[in-house]
């Protein structure tokens, strides 16, 4: 039986930086209104809530990363942050028992 050898082939780049940028740019965008408009379907009456209560999740998440990213000194960050933040006592949110 003759061996097949699979031939290499390499697609040519036609497309520069512009055209990738352009490509993700319309793509975060459209998923953008996409998730606006399956909120507004599924909400009805009570998009704006939704909004507000999504907002308030949004602030919580930003300020939970503000005060983990806070808590270290060094500029660089170890892959053993995320436990690090993880496994201390009580909330981030408020401040530590040793420090008071």
């Amino acid at each position: 039986m003759p061996s097949r050898r699979r031939r290499q082939v390499e697609l040519e780049r036609v497309l520069g930086t512009p055209a990738l940028f352009a490509t993700a740019y319309g793509n975060v965008g459209s998923s953008i209104y996409y998730a606006l408009g399956l909120t507004a379907v599924f909400a009805l009456g009570l998009t704006p809530l939704v909004f507000v209560v999504a907002g308030v999740i949004f602030a919580a998440t930003a300020a939970t990363y503000a005060e983990c990213s806070s808590s270290f000194r060094t500029t660089s960050v170890r892959p053993s942050a995320s436990t690090a933040c993880a496994s201390r006592r009580g909330t981030l949110l408020l401040p530590s028992r040793s420090s008071a």
